[in-house]
Order: structure tokens, then C-alpha cells, then sequence
């Protein structure tokens, strides 16, 4: 099957980030300590990657995060793990690209948090480097981290930014 087909079928639940996004991330962050759902390729500009085998659902997380997990049943532990890893403060940052499917058990966790909403519908890339046609779900960017404030100036030129009012997330900067 051909990887653009596949991209939106049951058959893969992998969607390699967009350029734009990772740059973005970067803004924010400055840099990108790790990527615990890593592509075969790397594409993640970051200091260290968990791809498949590595199962980084069961790795220990540590600086500044940035996740695009697998799109399927296992994204509700992915949600968990970057809450749970922020919270307990072996991450710094973490920025997380899922599907914005806002009625989910998983996604509720995301209202406590800076989101985007990206406008449009994102083009993942494929595994040689080239943009997919448009996906057929709408996307979100969440955020933990000590700088709201920094995420919002640069993802509110990617979609509209929800902050919650006296989120422990903000510190009530926001």
C-alpha cells in the first residue's frame, strides 16, 4: 500500500511530524532533548531518540520533549506518560502534536495545558522525507512547561491557543 494511503488507513498509525511543527517546537524550547516516539529515520532534531523497539512508553524522560506518538489505541498511555512525566519534573518542557479529538478520556488531560489547535488539516510527512496529502482529522498541539507565554506567541501563527485560567501549567502568568 502505498505510504499515503497507509498514513490514513488502520494498517499505520505513524504520522511523521511537518518541519513547520518541529521548528516551532524548537522556538519554544530552544532545543530538543529527546523524542520518545521516534520515526526510523530520526527526523526529530534531537539529542535522543526511542523509537519502536526502544518503547519509550517504558523509558525513563528526561529535558525538553517533544512527542508525536502513534495515532492509535495507545495514545491515551502516551497522554498519561508526558502528564506524568512533567508532573514528577523529569521533563522541563514537553511540547505534544496529537489528533485533536477533544471528546476522548485522553484528550481531558490536554484541557490543563496550553493548546493549539492548528487551523487547517496538517501534511505529515512520509518516511523519505516527502509532504502527505491533507490528514483527515484535525490536529493539536499541547504544551507543558515554565514559559505559556512563549508557546502562545509562536503556535498562534499555527491555530488558535486555548490557555486554562489558573492552570498550574501558566503559574498564573497568563
Amino acid at each position: 500500500m502505498p505510504a499515503s494511503k497507509a498514513m490514513f488507513s488502520s494498517e499505520s498509525n505513524e504520522h511523521y511530524t511537518p518541519t513547520r511543527i518541529l521548528d516551532m517546537a524548537v522556538s519554544v524550547m530552544g532545543a530538543i532533548d529527546l523524542d520518545p516516539a521516534s520515526d526510523p529515520g530520526r527526523r526529530v532534531r534531537a539529542a535522543q531518540h526511542f523509537t519502536m523497539s526502544d518503547d519509550g512508553l517504558n523509558q525513563p524522560w528526561h529535558g525538553r520533549v517533544f512527542c508525536n506518538p502513534p495515532y492509535g489505541r495507545s495514545l491515551s498511555a502516551w497522554s498519561a506518560k508526558v502528564d506524568q512525566e512533567f508532573a514528577n519534573g523529569h521533563t522541563s518542557a514537553c511540547i505534544l502534536l496529537v489528533p485533536a479529538r477533544t471528546d476522548t478520556k485522553w484528550f481531558q488531560p490536554l484541557h490543563q495545558v496550553p493548546v493549539c489547535y492548528v487551523k487547517g488539516r496538517l501534511k505529515f510527512i512520509d518516511q523519505q522525507g516527502r509532504e502527505q496529502g491533507a490528514a483527515p482529522f484535525p490536529s493539536a498541539v499541547a504544551y507543558w512547561g515554565s514559559d505559556p507565554e512563549k508557546f502562545v506567541e509562536v503556535f498562534k501563527h499555527a491555530g488558535p491557543v486555548q490557555v486554562p485560567i489558573g492552570s498550574n501549567n501558566s503559574d498564573g502568568k497568563i
